[in-house]
């Protein structure tokens, strides 16, 4: 197995959608680019081919991005959007196929050339991406002020000095609920 083979082997995510998107040859070949150039934390959430004008094309999103091939004689070579950058991705009919229309803040980008149920699947798991982004960020930003969790620690101070410990770690959970609670380890 050559390199871009054997990472596809260790990614259950691209697999799962490679598995979704068919027997495409294009978007086969560009997993093997797209492998290459994730992050740490991305991960692929669906993979589809596409037809525009008579020619193959591949797109993938990820919890980060969208990317479609750019260059149809080499699909290593994609065109790609964050998005954070993004406000909405509708899917619509388009010269006897579908699109996907990702409405940036001031504009549209449209990629064309899906059929409907790849146009859905993308349109999809963009928009789970960009929700799920968003409440991630929410949470990871919202700050809780020091006169807040003095007021709470006074409130549950009483209930420290002389509860048992279970009943200390839940009066804890509830002095810092607003924190995120992945630094919660149970």
């Amino acid at each position: 197995m050559t390199g871009p083979q054997i990472a596809l082997t260790d990614r259950p995510d691209l697999g799962a959608a490679l598995k979704r998107a068919g027997d495409s040859e294009i978007v086969h070949a560009a997993a093997a680019a797209i492998v290459e150039g994730l992050g740490v934390d991305e991960i692929v959430l669906e993979a589809a081919a596409t037809k525009a004008s008579g020619v193959d094309g591949a797109a993938f999103v990820t919890n980060r991005r969208i990317l479609v091939t750019a260059d149809k004689k080499d699909p290593s070579h994609f065109e790609f959007l964050e998005l954070d950058s993004l406000g909405n991705v509708t899917v619509l009919p388009y010269k006897g196929g579908w699109a996907v229309v990702a409405q940036l803040y001031s504009t549209y980008k449209v990629w064309s050339g899906f059929t409907e149920k790849a146009a859905r699947r993308v349109q999809f798991a963009a928009q789970w991406a960009l929700t799920a982004g968003r409440e991630a960020r929410t949470e990871a930003s919202r700050a809780v002020s020091s006169e807040e969790l003095f007021k709470r620690w006074k409130e549950n101070k009483h209930r420290l000095n002389r509860n048992s410990v279970e009943e200390r770690v839940a009066s804890m959970h509830s002095l810092y609920s607003d924190i995120d609670s992945r630094w919660w380890t149970e």
